[in-house]
């Protein structure tokens, strides 16, 4: 192999990892931008809590603003907390069917 050859070869690996750095920043800012900021879950449960007092005996459909994921997920994680502390009592006849709540 010549000079000239390794010199180009070179600079072709040099501008592969160049481009293989920019695009792992692309990719990293791209998924920075779907986080979203870290809500505090205490202040989710109690407001779930809040509002299943407020209705008294209730559904998890009643409870889900809209029927979107990030909506879904929003109200039963905070369901599930306080199912574990022994506030409310989840019962489900079927699974996938409705989700009934009362308070405890």
């Amino acid at each position: 192999m010549t000079l000239p050859e390794l010199i180009t070869a070179l600079q072709k690996a040099f501008t592969f990892q160049e481009n293989k750095e920019e695009r792992h920043l692309r990719i990293r800012k791209r998924v920075e931008n779907l986080i979203e900021e870290e809500e505090d879950i205490e202040l989710r449960i109690k407001i779930v809590y809040d509002a299943i007092i407020r209705k008294g005996e209730t559904t998890f459909s009643a409870l889900v603003p809209i029927w979107r994921r990030k909506e879904i997920v929003e109200t039963f994680l905070p369901l599930l907390y306080l199912s574990n502390r022994g506030k409310i009592v989840c019962t489900q006849e079927e699974m996938f069917k409705e989700i009934f709540i009362k308070v405890k």
